[in-house]
C-alpha cells in the first residue's frame, strides 16, 4: 500500500513547524546549561544540600532532556519534506517524539508542584 504524500503547502508547514521545534528545544538545552551553572555555583560552599536544591538540580536536566526531546520530532517533520514515501510515517515518529516530551514536561511540573509543596511544609512548621 502506498503512503500518503503530503502536498508542497503541507510540506512547508511542516518544514516551518520542524524549525521552530528545532529551536524551542535548542533554547531548552541551552536554558537548562545556564541553569546548571547557576545551580552549580549556588551549592559551592552550601552544607548540607537541601531538597530545593537537589529540586533545582532535577528540574535542570530533565529541561536538557525536554529540550533533546523536542529536538526529535523536529528531525522527523523535516525528513517528511526532504524525503518521499514516507510521510505518514515520519509523521508519526514526530508525534510519538512529541508525546514522549510532553509527558516529560508533564512529569516536570507535578515535581516542581512537589518540591514547592515541600519548601511550604518546612515553612510552616
Amino acid at each position: 500500500m502506498a503512503e500518503y504524500e503530503f502536498t508542497e503547502e503541507q510540506n512547508q508547514t511542516l518544514a516551518r513547524l520542524s524549525v521552530r521545534l528545532k529551536r524551542f528545544g535548542v533554547l531548552f538545552i541551552l536554558l537548562g546549561a545556564v541553569r546548571l551553572v547557576g545551580n552549580i555555583l549556588t551549592v559551592i560552599g552550601v552544607d548540607p544540600i537541601d531538597m530545593a536544591h537537589i529540586g533545582a538540580f532535577l528540574v535542570t536536566a530533565i529541561t536538557v532532556v525536554v529540550g533533546v526531546l523536542l529536538c526529535r520530532p523536529a528531525d522527523s517533520l523535516g525528513k517528511i519534506v526532504a524525503s518521499s514515501g514516507r510521510d505518514m510515517t515520519e509523521l508519526m515518529t514526530g508525534m510519538r517524539g512529541l508525546a514522549t516530551a510532553f509527558g516529560v514536561i508533564r512529569l516536570t511540573l507535578w515535581l516542581i508542584l512537589v518540591f514547592v509543596l515541600i519548601d511550604a511544609v518546612k515553612l510552616w512548621y
